[in-house]
């Protein structure tokens, strides 16, 4: 922003423009242009070829939401997603119809979206006379606190919202200035007549930027009063009609956007209680603190940490007083500034700064305040007004002289390349798999308990358990009542074999997780997988009703309560239970095992013919599936389709050589199709195979009950 804000003629005039002086202007926006988005890939190109880190697969879509319905249901559906941002999740929904898990091309997408947004903050400079503004739009594209919302898949809600807010705010400025020159009175004074077409249209097209910017992520929210400071800034007062209305619908879209978040945080995220249960005084001591961390970050990029140590807040040491005198006494000099020298542009600038920062300063509960109360991610868009602050105050400078605009020159170029080589640097961690991510972390901050929870995390999905368990212990010695290491330690425990010990720990979950349907449900598989099918019931039971009282319901809930009831004898249950996750699920979606256990089911209550084509396509699906080959082989030979029953046996023995009903089953098929030599010799391995795998009274048993076609 500049010193003063640019004077404004009682009616403005367009400017003739020579066509080639156009035609030079052009060139040197789209050389502009292209210099930032070629400085810029080129900066995080460490990180293009970057895995999944932490919640990423929260955001990536997942198999329940890939089908038309899915895209319904994250529009239509709170709590289908993690977070109601619809439009951020629709994105998701189209890129994984176009790359699916192609993680370079999300990658690439996010980079190119950052540059979408410095093109766009590059316009709305212009728009306002903002001297300095492509080298604003330079240092928003390639500052390194950057690296963390251009990097990092989750945060395209950052980049995403960027483009939008950026793109409402231009279309804005657009109705606005528009507005001001068709006045009758003057560009300051408001305009009573009615709104010309492209005067309105310029204000829808913003308005439903603006909304498209809330629903990618509610931190643009704060547009609206950062538009306020803006006209502010502009004409030194705010005018009730012609500034305040037109912004009405913008404050009530703002509202509501926060409204549903702060919600969602704190009911489905889980931003409550224990850690998050701030005294007031702890809060305001903690804003400021946080203010002067990220305006410094800014000045001074250094050390830069996806997990920031978490401060304790202590109000007995001065240091934490001494961040809220410092702001206020910025404030002060600022107002003086603005009040008794007309030097509006520091106080707007540190405005904006302060209200784009509103929602992680410690007054509302965000999720991330678990591990710290501090992250770069929060102030990719705060971030702007001061970078736009620093960039016109050097432009004006180097307006005085030839000498100062040479050593501004100078100075710019080394900050813009001091900065892309940072970037480019920072972004290298996240140019790898995640465990390199999370020991870069550690590196940095060795009591970043959450890092060494999400390494063994890693672990533990690749199998390593042996590894992931000390780290999951490590991250539960910073934190013992994180729910997720717990959970995870759980598994991993389980995975290696030891399930007595890990049934604990599954059972804790259940009490600390602050969406506990899945603790639930994982408690109840851990206690049938101990044979314990009588005290699992009731966790699935609660599992299903707690999705069912969301209305998310997770379809193998069902499955998993059908094999507890199957488990526990009683079959029917379990086959309604079958029956009702197919039913939720839909046709098309994918549930891994339903055929085989509603075959299987079907069986043990002697409904062979409705088992027969549940059991076929759990085959079809599993080519290493011998039981249900056996099953499948079985019921043809019951309904004397002998020639279909010997393949199926075959197949199964084929599978399984130790599988001695099968030997029988196929020993009687071939003898029922008069092939007598090979049933006797089919008969004759059974017999021998019982004897080695089976007791001398079964083996005694199948001996007897072959006798017939031994002879």
């Amino acid at each position: 922003m500049t010193t003063r804000p640019p004077r404004k003629t009682r009616r403005p005039q367009k400017a003739s423009v020579a066509p080639a002086s156009q035609a030079r202007s052009n060139t040197t926006a789209v050389l502009g242009a292209l210099t930032i988005a070629v400085a810029t890939f080129i900066a995080y190109m460490p990180s293009l070829h970057g895995g999944m880190l932490w919640d990423d697969p929260a955001y990536i879509t997942g198999p329940a939401l890939r089908s038309i319905d899915g895209l319904r249901r994250i529009w239509f559906s709170p709590g289908a997603t993690l977070q109601y941002y619809p439009v951020l999740y629709s994105a998701f929904w189209l890129e994984w119809q176009l790359w699916q898990a192609n993680m370079f091309a999300y990658h690439l997408v996010k980079v190119a979206e950052h540059v979408l947004a410095a093109w766009l903050l590059w316009g709305v400079l212009r728009q306002l006379r903002i001297p300095g503004a492509w080298f604003a739009a330079v240092l928003f594209a390639l500052h390194p606190v950057n690296v963390e919302s251009v990097a990092w898949i989750s945060e395209q809600k950052n980049t995403l919202s960027a483009m939008f807010g950026f793109g409402a705010v231009w279309c804005y400025l657009r109705f606005d200035d528009r507005r001001a020159a068709a006045s009758p009175v003057g560009a300051d004074a408001v305009d009573d007549r009615p709104r010309s077409s492209s005067t309105a249209g310029w204000y829808a097209i913003a308005l439903i930027l603006f909304v498209l910017a809330v629903l990618s992520k509610s931190v643009v929210a704060t547009l609206p009063a950062a538009l306020l400071v803006i006209a502010w800034w502009k004409r030194g007062r705010i005018d009730l009609r012609g500034d305040v209305v037109p912004l009405l619908p913008w404050f009530a879209v703002a509202v509501a956007a926060a409204a549903v978040t702060a919600w969602f945080e704190q009911v489905v995220v889980g931003a409550q209680g224990g850690v998050f249960e701030l005294g007031i005084l702890h809060r305001l001591l903690l804003a400021p603190r946080i203010v002067w961390f990220y305006a410094l970050k800014l000045v001074w990029p250094a050390r830069l940490i996806f997990f920031y140590p978490r401060w304790a807040i202590d109000a007995t040491d001065w240091t934490w007083w001494l961040s809220i005198v410092a702001l206020v006494a910025t404030l002060l000099v600022l107002v003086w500034l603005a009040v008794a020298r007309g030097r509006r542009a520091p106080l707007a600038a540190w405005l904006v700064f302060l209200a784009t920062l509103v929602p992680v300063l410690g007054f509302l509960n965000v999720y991330p305040f678990r591990f710290s109360y501090v992250a770069d991610h929060f102030q990719y868009l705060a971030q702007v007004s001061l970078l736009v602050l620093a960039a016109s105050g050097l432009a004006t400078l180097a307006q005085r002289s030839r000498r100062a605009r040479r050593f501004v020159m100078v100075g710019g170029a080394a900050i813009v390349t001091t900065l892309g080589w940072l970037t480019w640097k920072q972004s290298d961690q996240y140019g790898h798999d995640a465990v390199h991510h999370y020991r870069a972390i550690l590196e940095r901050n060795p009591s970043a308990w959450i890092a060494y929870e999400n390494w063994g995390s890693e672990l533990m999905r690749q199998r390593n358990y042996d590894a992931a368990i000390p780290l999951l212990r490590q991250a539960l010695d910073g934190q013992p009542d994180y729910f997720e290491a717990i959970r995870d330690l759980a598994a991993s425990l389980e995975g290696i074999g030891r399930l007595s010990e890990a049934i604990p720990y599954y059972e804790r979950a259940t009490h600390l997780d602050p969406d506990p349907k899945g603790s639930a449900n994982a408690y109840g598989t851990a206690l049938l997988r101990a044979g314990r099918a009588g005290d699992a019931i009731p966790h699935l039971e609660r599992a299903i009703a707690l999705a069912e009282a969301e209305r998310n319901p997770i379809f193998t809930f069902y499955l998993d309560l059908g094999r507890a009831y199957v488990a526990a004898g009683r079959v029917e249950d379990g086959v309604t239970q079958f029956r009702r996750a197919r039913e939720r699920a839909g046709p098309a979606y994918p549930l891994p095992g339903f055929d085989a256990l509603l075959g299987d089911g079907l069986v043990r209550l002697g409904r062979d013919a409705e088992a027969l084509p549940y059991l076929r396509r759990a085959v079809d699906a599993d080519p290493a599936d011998a039981i249900h080959r056996l099953d499948l082989g079985r019921i043809l030979y019951n309904a004397e389709r002998y020639d279909e029953a010997q393949r199926y046996l075959q197949a199964a023995i084929d599978l399984r050589p130790d599988l001695v009903d099968a030997y029988i089953g196929l020993a009687f098929a071939q003898n029922s199709l008069e092939q007598h030599a090979e049933a006797r010799q089919t008969a004759a391995r059974a017999v021998g195979m019982a004897r080695r795998v089976l007791s001398a009274d079964e083996a005694e048993g199948v001996a007897q009950s072959l006798a017939p076609l031994l002879k």
